[in-house]
């Protein structure tokens, strides 16, 4: 994953190779196949966006998806950039 700070919030990517890795920790995951997303937070830790590298919230929206931001969430603070 990449952190990086946008504005007041921040913006968390995570590649394809991140996806897969959350797959097979998350072996139900409905987000096979999907190549990389961002994640964007508010100053307080709200997600306020995401953008995909493929498909939309319709092909992907889900637990999974759920707790891959969790993740990234967790990843910018870690890294001092939310």
């Amino acid at each position: 994953m990449r952190a990086s700070r946008i504005g007041s919030g921040c913006s968390v990517s995570a590649s394809e190779q991140d996806v897969a890795g959350f797959c097979q920790s998350w072996p139900a995951s409905n987000l096979r196949g999907l190549r990389g997303v961002t994640f964007e937070f508010a100053r307080n830790g709200d997600l306020i966006d995401i953008k995909y590298r493929n498909g939309s919230s319709e092909d992907w929206d889900g637990p999974a998806l759920v707790a891959l931001s969790n993740d990234a969430q967790n990843y910018a603070r870690c890294r001092g950039v939310l």
